[in-house]
């Protein structure tokens, strides 16, 4: 028995993760996988504590972005849409891919495709996602009114 009477592992297998501070301040941090009674890890529990640390450092920028977001939204004038337009469309992409967990061409589409069944630019789509994290309500067309 170890310490605090925890038996002594047969294996122990370590991943570090570590954020450049892009977005926010740096972290970092270390998973460690502790496997016991003869227990041998392989190329799938490699595989599995892989995954696990990139799981780790999206949900952290994830937080970092959401929080980031709510900030924006709060500022006096929206400080977000002061941004050139090419800027606002990649922040809008990137908000996107991070609260739904898409690729940026995944991302992309639903602007697109906003963009055209409300009739606004893919700027103004754009633009309604840095305000309000969320894409634009598609109207319904309705009679024009006499």
């Amino acid at each position: 028995m170890g310490a605090r009477g925890f038996a002594q592992p047969d294996l122990v297998a370590e991943a570090g993760f570590s954020s450049d501070g892009a977005g926010g301040p740096r972290f970092s941090g270390v998973l460690t996988c502790t496997w016991f009674d003869g227990y041998r890890s392989g190329e799938a529990d490699a595989a599995l504590l892989g995954l696990l640390v990139d799981h780790t450092t999206a949900l952290v920028e994830q937080e970092r972005l959401t929080a980031r977001v709510g900030e924006l939204q709060t500022a006096p004038g929206n400080v977000a849409l002061m941004l050139p337009s090419h800027h606002r469309v990649a922040a809008a992409v990137g908000i996107l891919m991070v609260l739904h967990h898409l690729t940026a061409a995944q991302a992309t589409d639903p602007l697109t495709r906003a963009s055209q069944h409300t009739h606004l630019s893919i700027r103004g789509v754009a633009d309604t996602v840095l305000r309000t994290g969320a894409m634009p309500d598609h109207p319904h067309p309705t009679a024009t009114p006499v």
